[in-house]
């Protein structure tokens, strides 16, 4: 009976079909799957060709970053640029005149400008800083020198002024040049093509004490505002 049991199960296992047979006509119904993703692929190759219309109708990245950057301009340093614009020289870059001294707070408007500039790097012609200022005493030198260095260049010259009351912290950008000492009854020369002033304090009838009297912190915002319109006119 065992016997007769095997051979039973020896006749079953010869009726099926082999295993590999099996997996193999499994493969070959579901081998259409690798083309239908081909086909999807085939359908959705037009995706690339609309990215590049839709490149093409927007404008250039250096076009668009040039409207972006007159936009984003500070009044003053658009007044500055204009002011640039019509000096009639060659396209040189300019050359920065900051007048003051460290010694008085006040005063010290031109130098810290100076120093700020010289800080970013990105304007070569640099004079008057809160180590090398320019003052009273050695103005007429560096005049000398800039026109000997930079006798095609315009000279921006930035200095500290006296205003009312409600005027300090304005800042000015003017065609033309400055008197520097002008507050303080001082006889100076003109300095500058283009002249850029801070009112750092009150005018009154000591306006030597008045420079000596002045904010700190009001003195700094205004040498940071000057220094960004400067960057922003010549370098933007």
């Amino acid at each position: 009976m065992l016997k007769d049991h095997f051979r039973k199960s020896h006749r079953q296992t010869e009726d099926l079909p082999p295993a590999p047979d099996k997996a193999r006509r499994r493969a070959e119904v579901f081998s259409p799957v690798p083309d239908k993703a081909r086909r999807q692929t085939e359908v959705l190759s037009p995706v690339p060709d609309k990215a590049r219309r839709q490149t093409e109708v927007l404008p250039s990245a250096p076009d668009r970053t040039c409207r972006q950057t007159e936009k984003s301009l500070s009044p003053l340093a658009v007044r500055l640029r204009s002011l640039l614009a019509q000096q009639g020289r060659s396209r040189r870059t300019p050359v920065v005149l900051c007048i003051g001294t460290d010694r008085i707070i006040g005063d010290s408007l031109g130098p810290l400008v100076g120093s700020k500039l010289t800080e970013a790097g990105l304007l070569p012609y640099i004079y008057g800083t809160l180590d090398t200022p320019v003052h009273a005493l050695n103005l007429q030198k560096t005049l000398n020198e800039i026109k000997k260095r930079h006798p095609s260049s315009t000279v921006i010259a930035v200095d500290a002024s006296l205003g009312s009351k409600s005027g300090i912290g304005s800042i000015s950008v003017r065609d033309g040049g400055l008197h520097p000492g002008a507050g303080v009854s001082k006889n100076l020369c003109l300095a500058g093509d283009i002249s850029i002033t801070g009112i750092t304090n009150m005018e009154d009838g000591c306006p030597l004490l008045s420079l000596q009297t002045a904010r700190l912190s009001t003195v700094m915002q205004m040498a940071e505002q000057i220094a960004e319109c400067i960057l922003e006119a010549c370098t933007s």
